[in-house]
């Protein structure tokens, strides 16, 4: 008996080791990055939920970040840093308006200086808009490709962003892990959850 069993183990043993086929590496490098574009630029309503940390030459800061993002709609809320509760910026192209913990607010054009007035680090909203997603803002860049055909890293506006851990969402890859850093600042996005949403679908 042991004689008829003892293969039959060996070979479960030997396929469970042997664990999942690598991906294969697309053809045409190229052509996999403007189909992957085409899928993510798709996306017209999503979610992200993770965590953010923020370093300067004068201080460091996390927080736990949920951004709501419809066409170009956003609802952004970041909770925790420096013990000031929730900072949450809501807008679109032509306004945003930033409320704090105490309920105050204020409206403006320009999200990039009103929240380095409240958090003391100009963050590029209207590129981390594209950034998040593993995708080039619009304008000059230099982006260099992953082996899969999706951004591996990016130059652009002054900033150097870093893509990793790519998982997919639906019909898309998302990346997990964004790292931004110029020579002021460092941004790190650790995403906790993604959620896409079906086109038209009202999230804010």
């Amino acid at each position: 008996m042991k004689a008829f069993f003892g293969p039959w183990i060996l070979a479960l043993i030997l396929a469970g080791c042997a664990g999942t086929p690598p991906r294969p590496l697309p053809a045409d490098l190229e052509l996999a990055w403007q189909r992957h574009q085409a899928a993510v630029q798709a996306l017209n309503a999503w979610q992200l939920v993770g965590r953010l940390g923020v370093t300067t030459e004068r201080e460091g800061w996390q927080a736990t970040l949920d951004w709501r993002q419809t066409e170009d709609r956003y609802a952004i809320r970041i909770i925790g840093p420096f013990g000031q509760g929730t900072v949450e910026l809501t807008g679109s192209g032509d306004f945003v308006v930033l409320r704090d913990s105490e309920g105050q607010s204020v409206v403006s054009d320009d999200p990039e200086s009103l929240l380095f007035g409240q958090l003391g680090v100009k963050v590029p909203v209207e590129a981390l808009r594209y950034w998040v997603l593993g995708l080039p803002a619009p304008g000059p860049g230099t982006p260099v490709l992953d082996a899969y055909g999706r951004l591996a890293r990016l130059a652009q506006g002054g900033w150097t962003i870093e893509f990793l851990d790519y998982a997919p969402e639906g019909q898309v890859e998302l990346p997990g892990r964004i790292f931004v850093r110029n020579d002021a600042a460092r941004v790190r996005l650790v995403i906790s959850r993604w959620e896409l949403f079906p086109p038209k679908t009202e999230t804010l």
